[in-house]
């Protein structure tokens, strides 16, 4: 979600992911995603729009959602309320930002401001 240039993607794809759904809505973005698919002689799966909008609308269940927002956009517990069958929830943050989430944090990697963090589905 929120695709940025769909580098995510391309590497999930390159690391064995059998699909990957890209979420964005601003234009530039939207083209230079295209462009780096292309590039590599792939289609992306790309929906253009409001990721929280897509994310209500579309029927479809996904293993795991990588989650990289604008910085204190509020976006994050927001999506996290919507991801009722997401297994894993991995989220670009920085690294002073709590999340409220109903996931449990598996792990945090630090990056010199900006975290990753890992979550997975409470049982």
């Amino acid at each position: 979600m929120f695709g940025g240039s769909g580098i995510i993607g391309l590497e999930a794809l390159s690391r064995g992911f059998s699909d990957v759904t890209v979420f964005e809505k601003n234009s530039k973005a939207v083209q230079i995603i295209k462009k780096n698919y292309e590039l590599l002689g792939l289609k992306p799966n790309l929906k253009i729009g409001d990721s929280l909008i897509l994310l209500k609308t579309l029927d479809k269940d996904f293993d795991v959602v990588y989650l990289d927002p604008p910085y204190q956009s509020g976006f994050y517990e927001k999506v996290f309320k919507l991801l009722n069958n997401v297994k894993i929830v991995i989220a670009e943050h920085p690294a002073d930002l709590k999340i409220d989430t109903n996931f449990e944090l598996i792990k945090t990697k630090n990056y010199g401001g900006k975290c990753l963090s890992f979550y997975k589905k409470k049982c």
